[in-house]
């Protein structure tokens, strides 16, 4: 075991969520649009493999970081090139095997997440 390692480190699966994908525009149901997605969480490192029902729809990797109640990413590769270099910080929480993300700009929350780990 990795002493001290991030407490997210493994594998989890996306069970739901919302997001803004346009600023000001409205929230996103994922299970509306029948989003699915896997994220992997090394030590210091993740990725993340996205599907609109059948298709495609994103992936993409980085560094993060941990700090607190803070849970941080910045993409280094993604297949959507609007994302390289973008950073993303939420407010987590883990309870049991659940992981609970929330994102917010300019006092406005536009993504929550909730992730289950399966690994």
């Amino acid at each position: 075991m990795i002493k001290n390692q991030p407490p997210m480190m493994g594998a989890w699966a996306l069970v739901t969520g919302e997001c803004q994908e346009e600023r000001d525009g409205p929230m996103v149901d994922y299970e509306a649009v029948r989003y699915s997605s896997l994220k992997i969480l090394s030590e210091t490192h993740f990725t993340f493999i996205t599907h609109a029902g059948d298709a495609f729809s994103c992936c993409a990797g980085g560094v993060y970081s941990v700090e607190a109640d803070r849970y941080v990413e910045q993409i280094q590769t993604t297949s959507s090139p609007h994302l390289l270099g973008r950073e993303f910080a939420f407010q987590f929480r883990l309870e049991g095997d659940l992981w609970h993300n929330t994102r917010w700009e300019n006092g406005v929350q536009v993504e929550h997440e909730i992730w289950r780990r399966v690994g």
